[in-house]
């Protein structure tokens, strides 16, 4: 439909055009009798540029109009599919803040929480979908990069088959618009770098048979316990958590499950995400606090700093020495084969 408020210029200078070619029209009948062939050329040439004139003109709004109206209809529907998820994430919510207040089955609660997940999963799978005719080559280039990020090769020690799909991968990219092409790029470089810090952190846990961790603790956050009984010696556990300003950081907790500090330790200059995503998945991917149906693993404090008034922190050390996890070994060759050349070293030592 026509937005005669909003076209009102292109559509009165098509109307002028119009009655310039209907006026050109009228003259050239009323004095076909006398006119020239000049002024008839002259004439001609003029109906000629006032048609194209209001031709495209009119093409032009009815073809803005029209695309529109698509979109708009398009836009619509993903509003719609957005406005589900809120609906979807806001219940979750709500159920979740309900069971942790009354104290009920965790295990129920996260139930619930991860069929509120695939609800909205399939909501969003169906707004992708609803784009299909108008982005359909940019979603077909974003699926094939996607399967071959998630079949690569997880072994690092495949240099060769890595830097193929990584070239692969550029290649596709390149048929994507900018803003596409940017989070396929940061995405597929997080996954190599998660594959890097695990092999960086299952190397050194084999090599040193721990690894240390780094933390503090603050009180302004309000969300996490104070360290007054916690000295050298004592036994932490370490898990995932929320901190103010991230969720799935890596945590120290104490017996009870309160959160004591947040873990700062990075890997190979890689983001502090990369880290937490490497270091759950050398401990098999459990580190989820123990109300939660994980398995967080032991940790001994091995040093702790005095509060520091002017950083409003209070920093500690604490080592893990849990190896890693047998899935994380069999899924790395480069890691087995460390392991077995490490121990290969000690055999031929000891004899």
């Amino acid at each position: 439909m026509i937005d005669f408020k909003k076209d009102w210029g292109k559509l009165l200078a098509f109307v002028i055009l119009l009655a310039a070619s209907i006026g050109l029209v009228v003259v050239q009948v009323l004095n076909s009798s006398n006119t020239t062939k000049l002024e008839v050329s002259l004439i001609n040439a003029l109906q000629y540029i006032c048609s194209i004139g209001f031709t495209w003109l009119l093409s032009v709004v009815v073809f803005n109009n029209t695309y529109n109206d698509k979109q708009k209809k398009f836009a619509i529907g993903a509003f719609r599919r957005v406005k589900e998820i809120e609906r979807n994430i806001k219940r979750t919510r709500e159920y979740i803040d309900q069971s942790l207040k009354d104290g009920g089955d965790l295990k129920s609660c996260l139930s619930v929480a991860k069929f509120s997940l695939v609800n909205a999963q399939d909501t969003i799978n169906s707004s992708i979908s609803d784009w299909a005719d108008i982005i359909e080559d940019e979603l077909e280039i974003s699926a094939q990069i996607e399967r071959l990020g998630s079949s690569s090769i997880n072994d690092i020690g495949y240099k060769t088959e890595n830097r193929n799909v990584k070239k692969e991968i550029a290649s596709l990219s390149k048929k994507l618009p900018p803003e596409l092409r940017h989070n396929v790029s940061v995405e597929f470089d997080k996954r190599h770098q998660i594959k890097e810090a695990v092999v960086y952190l299952g190397k050194k846990i084999i090599d040193d048979e721990f690894i240390e961790l780094r933390g503090f603790w603050e009180p302004r956050t309000g969300l996490m316990k104070d360290l007054a009984g916690v000295e050298v010696g004592s036994k932490v556990y370490i898990a995932r958590g929320i901190t103010e300003t991230r969720t799935g950081a890596i945590l120290m907790y104490n017996e009870a499950g309160e959160s004591l500090a947040v873990v700062t330790n990075r890997c190979i200059g890689a983001p502090y995400d990369v880290f937490a995503d490497a270091i759950d998945e050398v401990f098999g991917g459990t580190l989820r606090p123990k109300m939660f149906g994980g398995h967080p693993v032991q940790a001994e404090v091995i040093k702790i700093d005095d509060f520091n008034p002017k950083s409003e922190r209070q920093y500690l050390r604490v080592k893990v020495f849990k190896g890693i996890d047998e899935s994380v070994m069999y899924k790395y060759e480069e890691l087995r084969l460390h392991n077995k050349s490490i121990q290969q070293t000690a055999k031929a030592a000891s004899d």
